[in-house]
């Protein structure tokens, strides 16, 4: 899955998250957030 940072309304970058289940890798999103959401305004899975 892909997880998409978004700032201003566009993506401003793109990690790969390699969990399984959908909870997990939202998971995994979050903590990826959390070590650039200065940056960015949120973030999609």
């Amino acid at each position: 899955m892909r997880c998409y940072f978004m700032r201003n309304g566009h993506i401003g970058a793109v990690e790969f998250v390699t969990d399984a289940s959908d909870n997990a890798a939202i998971k995994q999103a979050e903590l990826l957030f959390a070590k650039r959401g200065k940056e960015f305004a949120g973030f999609e899975v």
